[in-house]
């Protein structure tokens, strides 16, 4: 069994999860918080962008379709800013589709996950191998 970052004393992940699913979105915030990271929730990209402008992140984990602004035009944001741009972001999504996991490669994504296939728990434990600071 893996070892909770809580468990083991290291810091954990300041992260900011952009998902406009509530109940997902409170699923994986508290599977990452109980690991030991900083979890900040905005349930659409307008929301998600403010809050990255407000703040400073490890790692960014972001759905892709959402009201309003959708993943890949927040992705696209987040490169392009000077604050954000270094900050890897995940994408963590239902859709299945290669086209948008090649868009969200050129857009600098660093990985494209399906959530009907990572469990809360993986997820949790992938993160120090993606954030920039942390674990």
């Amino acid at each position: 069994m893996a070892i909770l970052a809580a468990e083991v004393g290291s810091r954990g992940c300041r992260i900011l999860l952009i998902e406009d699913e509530t109940s997902i979105a409170e699923m994986y915030a508290s599977v990452l918080r109980l690991s030991g990271h900083e979890v900040q929730v905005a349930h659409d990209g307008t929301a998600g962008l403010k809050a990255a402008r407000e703040g400073d992140f490890d790692l960014v984990l972001l759905d892709i379709r959402m009201p309003g602004r959708d993943g890949m035009s927040v992705l696209a944001e987040l490169a392009q800013d000077t604050h954000s741009r270094e900050w890897p972001v995940v994408m963590l999504t239902n859709f299945d589709d290669p086209a948008l996991r090649s868009r969200a490669r050129e857009l600098g994504a660093r990985d494209y996950l399906l959530k009907s296939k990572v469990m809360p728990r993986q997820l949790a434990e992938l993160v120090p191998g993606w954030a920039r600071t942390c674990g």
